[in-house]
Parts: structure tokens; C-alpha cells; sequence
């Protein structure tokens, strides 16, 4: 499977893409960057499966980095809760 270098029904560029994921209340983006970090280690673990060792370590590591922006940003969401209306 080749992987595209775009999402495919978003019509704007990359950057655009991090900006309105950005622009997200937290707990959304808290629940996209664990649904990515879940990818990535599904990821990882089909790589490891197939014996691509280095692959696998590799996202593995960029999931757990993600899991740990998303606590952050869950943190960033508890500070801010009780300002929100």
C-alpha cells in the first residue's frame, strides 16, 4: 500500500491541517493525538510482525512521544476548565 502524501478529502494544505487541528477544543485534540498515537503503535507492532525491527522501534517511540503530548494537552484541558463558560 502506497501512503499518500495528503489527506484525500481535505482540500487544504499541511500546514492549514496543523493549524486547525490546533485550533481544536483540547479535549478533541487530547482524543486525536491518542487515536494517532494508537495508530502508530498498531503500526509498530504490524512492522514487528514482519521483522522490520528498526520500523517498528521507530514508531513505537513517535507513539509514545504523541501519548505524552496527548496527557499534556488533557492537563492543558483541566487547567483551563474551570475559566471555560
Amino acid at each position: 500500500m502506497k501512503h499518500p502524501d495528503r489527506i484525500l478529502d481535505y482540500p487544504h494544505s499541511l500546514p492549514k491541517l496543523a493549524e486547525d487541528v490546533g485550533d481544536m477544543r483540547y479535549y478533541a485534540l487530547a482524543e486525536f493525538l491518542s487515536s494517532l498515537a494508537d495508530k502508530l503503535a498498531r503500526d509498530g507492532d504490524a512492522d514487528a510482525a514482519r521483522g522490520r525491527t528498526q520500523l517498528s522501534a521507530s514508531l513505537r517511540r513517535a507513539a509514545s512521544t504523541i501519548a505524552d503530548a496527548a496527557r499534556e494537552i488533557e492537563k492543558t484541558q483541566a487547567i483551563c476548565a474551570p475559566h471555560e463558560k
